[in-house]
């Protein structure tokens, strides 16, 4: 769902879909950036010129409230989090966390290409201490959407049944690289997401060594 040049039929179609454009009033922003700062270390909120480079390495106007969940090494917006207001959007809940950085995702994307999804998936289902970290992950993250949901004031999503896995979909599924990887730069953990960066043989440095056209102001 993120844009790169590598992103396959289902992932353009995907990143079509826009939301309603909502930004949040600015005493729930801030309240909302108080209650996430907790969890995300490195959450920031977004200049203008961080909006203008999240715009063209998404390929459309971000939706909603946007913060940046983490930064480069050159100090771009690599990872993002947008929420809109609960009148803004219906059906399935957007996604949150989206990886913008354009060397990450495709990396990510050359990843999948491989069979990486397959692989990981394997180690999922076959290792219990990589399976356990998972599914305290996805309860994080479900607990997370909770507290997001409850300021907005959107109610009936306190149930067990609606945890996800953190690209989506079932518990203990291996969906989308993407997510695996915007999660554990966000948090700073993520077993799938560090795994996926030992993949691609990112020891220390994992961003790109020149900045690309799209992350010039």
């Amino acid at each position: 769902m993120i844009h790169s040049g590598n992103e396959s039929s289902f992932e353009k179609a995907e990143r079509k879909k826009t939301f309603p454009s909502s930004a949040l009033p600015t005493s729930l922003s801030k309240e909302l950036f108080q209650h996430l700062s907790g969890d995300i270390p490195r959450l920031s909120m977004p200049a203008e010129e961080d909006l203008c480079i999240i715009e063209r390495q998404l390929g459309r106007k971000p939706e909603g409230q946007v913060f940046i969940a983490r930064r480069c090494s050159h100090g771009k917006p690599a990872v993002i989090l947008t929420v809109i207001s609960a009148s803004s959007w219906r059906g399935p809940l957007p996604p949150f966390l989206w990886l913008a950085c354009l060397h990450l995702t495709r990396e990510a994307s050359r990843l999948e290409s491989k069979g990486a999804m397959r692989e990981l998936q394997k180690k999922v289902d076959l290792d219990e201490k990589i399976s356990s970290r998972l599914a305290f992950e996805e309860a994080s993250l479900y607990e997370l959407k909770k507290r997001i949901l409850r300021l907005l004031g959107v109610e009936g999503f306190d149930s067990p049944h609606r945890c996800e896995g953190i690209a989506g979909g079932r518990r203990g599924a291996v969906k989308c690289l993407h997510a695996h990887l915007a999660f554990h730069l966000a948090f700073g953990e993520g077993v799938i997401g560090e795994e996926c960066l030992q993949m691609m043989g990112k020891g220390r440095c994992i961003w790109c060594e020149r900045i690309p056209e799209a992350c010039v102001h």
